[in-house]
């Protein structure tokens, strides 16, 4: 079954959903202790599961969107281009004006944190060992090397199964025996294991129908808000265990969810559109502003004068509001300018994978 060319709008909410629930994380975090002097309700210490999410989208639209260009070496250029545009130049953007900021904010105490190599690495989003100068850019740096691998499969599909065969059985080791070296241990991270997870989901929803989508989407919801009641209330998910259970509940999520549109046409509220749109600009910059606006609030005391999940809901609105003007104003026109200039996809090349080409 080849994908649809129709936009799968649930899969925009999911973002807004992954997004928001990083910035309950962030927000909710110590920050909001130092600057109101008092900790955050404890709802949230969950919301790092927004980027398992994250992953697991990234595999299933990925899949879903670009498995019969498998193969097909001549669509290589039009898949790569795509994948730049949608990672980079906003990222670039967010990344200069950080840079810029510390310069002026710290002058020459930014200089040891700015060294060349780090500044190459972090443009280019290759592994460091540290984190890149836009810190959640982290989970950046696994997109691209997932891109980099599903590359191999659309210039030669068996290269491309062998690659992601070997990469799995890396992932495997890893959990039993983590390597030493910061490049094996990115390559090796179990976080990795959720863009299989989300594969796996495309393939199901590209070879057929799913009955039930909404008990499919309800099991996922359980399966995921279980994990995050079990997070706050003591339980470690932060590695192994929460792949497994954040990684299932959002792959039966998004199972139940593009099914539901699909065959039930489900409609998507329009503020989650627009949130879902504008995801990769609140995940970029939502850290900067969270230390701006709850550095103010707590010089206007506003954690004495109002109550704790107030000022909660009101430092996360800015920051998505933040969001949705940097998307608004300089990540839709960037996107919509550099897409003018994308390679046309190749629809008669032969594909390049051997006798399993199919």
């Amino acid at each position: 079954m080849s994908a649809p060319n129709t936009k799968i709008t649930t899969l925009e909410a999911c973002r807004g959903f992954a997004a928001v629930l990083v910035v309950l994380y962030h927000a909710s975090g110590t920050m909001f202790e130092v600057y109101f002097g008092y900790p955050a309700v404890g709802w949230f210490r969950f919301g790092h599961a927004g980027v398992d999410f994250f992953f697991v989208l990234s595999g299933f639209i990925i899949y879903y969107v670009h498995a019969d260009d498998c193969g097909w070496p001549d669509r290589l250029r039009s898949y790569a281009y795509r994948r730049i545009v949608r990672i980079y130049p906003i990222y670039w953007a967010v990344t200069i004006a950080m840079v810029a900021a510390s310069f002026v904010v710290s002058s020459i105490a930014a200089l040891p944190a700015m060294a060349p190599n780090r500044l190459l690495l972090s443009f280019l989003l290759l592994p460091q060992s540290g984190v890149p100068l836009v810190s959640v850019a982290w989970s950046l740096q696994h997109e691209v090397l997932f891109y980099v691998l599903f590359g191999i499969a659309i210039a030669n599909r068996t290269a491309g199964i062998l690659a992601f065969a070997v990469w799995a059985c890396f992932i495997a080791y890893c959990i039993f025996d983590k390597p030493q070296t910061p490049l094996l241990l990115f390559i090796g991270r179990d976080f990795n294991i959720l863009f299989f997870v989300g594969m796996a989901a495309a393939m199901i929803v590209r070879t057929g129908r799913i009955s039930c989508p909404r008990v499919v989407l309800a099991i996922g919801a359980i399966v995921f808000f279980t994990g995050g009641i079990l997070e706050n209330g003591g339980l470690d998910l932060r590695e192994l265990l929460g792949r497994v259970v954040y990684g299932t509940g959002a792959a039966l999520m998004v199972l139940g969810l593009v099914e539901g549109e699909r065959s039930a046409d489900w409609k998507t509220p329009k503020l989650l559109l627009w949130i879902g749109a504008a995801s990769y600009s609140i995940y970029l910059i939502h850290l900067n502003v969270l230390v701006v606006v709850e550095k103010a609030g707590g010089a206007l005391d506003l954690g004495v004068a109002l109550p704790g999940l107030v000022v909660l809901s009101g430092v996360v609105v800015a920051a998505v509001v933040a969001g949705l003007i940097c998307y608004i104003l300089l990540e839709r026109p960037l996107l919509a300018t550099l897409r003018q200039w994308n390679p046309p996809r190749s629809e008669t090349s032969a594909p390049a994978a051997g006798p399993s080409a199919s």
